[in-house]
Order: structure tokens, then sequence, then C-alpha cells
């Protein structure tokens, strides 16, 4: 069993979360940001059914529940921070932890220096758009 952190531990465990703007975040000092962080995390991992595996980190709806636009490839550093303090609470409780990315460096990085055990990259959609322009564009020179 693998649950989203941008389903499940943004709109099923603190719904009010994802209505806070990002001002909240700015205004608030750090400590208290992280606190929310953990407490929403431990909460989410205590309630947790058996058998959970794994947390899939959805960057896109944990930025947009912290007053950014929604993306992958996050670059914030409160954002950053979040998603280093759900891997740290899932690793505490040996539950692997997975991040969805664009970018293939994004990726590696996250795999290899952020403690990531597992990405998915891009969708099927995205690379297809891709390759359909690559090949567009070497039609039209």
């Amino acid at each position: 069993m693998v649950w989203s952190i941008g389903e499940k531990l943004m709109n099923t465990c603190y719904p009010w979360l994802w209505l806070k703007p990002k001002k909240h975040w700015q205004t608030s000092r750090k400590s208290q940001q992280l606190q929310v962080m953990m407490r929403i995390v431990a909460y989410c991992l205590q309630s947790t059914p058996l058998g959970l595996r794994a947390i899939y980190i959805g960057p896109s709806d944990l930025s947009v529940s912290m007053g950014y636009k929604p993306g992958c490839d996050r670059t914030e550093p409160e954002v950053l921070e979040a998603i280093s303090v759900i891997r740290q609470a899932c690793k505490d409780a040996g539950i692997y932890v997975a991040l969805h990315c664009d970018n293939p460096t994004y990726a590696h990085q996250a795999l290899k220096k952020d403690g990531i055990d597992l990405v998915s990259l891009s969708t099927d959609v995205r690379l297809l758009a891709k390759i359909a322009a690559s090949e567009l564009a070497i039609i039209r020179q």
C-alpha cells in the first residue's frame, strides 16, 4: 500500500493546511512550520493501516498546499525543507519514500543526494509531447 503525500497528507489528515496562504509560511517562524509538518507526518504515520510500505510525495500538491504554484522539481527552500522533513519521518518509521520528478537531473539528485528511495519521471503524456516536439523541430529545420 502506498499513500500520496499530496493527496492523503495535506487533504485527508489536515485539510485546513490546504487553505493556508503562502503568507502564512513566509511570516511564521521556521521552527513552527517544521513542528506543524512533523505533527502532520507523525499523525498520518500513526494512523496508517497495516501494510503501508511507501509514501509518494506529490511535489505539486505539496507546493500548492504551501501557497506556491503547482509544479514538480521544486526549488523553494520551504518546499524542499518540507520534503526533507517528510522523508526523515518516513525513514524513521521504516517507510519507503517516493517523489515525482519532471527532470532526470532532479530525479538523480533526489535518489543519490536527498535519500529518496524511488522516483517517477514525468508522465507518459509529457514524455510523448517532448518527443513529438523534438521530432517536429528536426522536420522544420
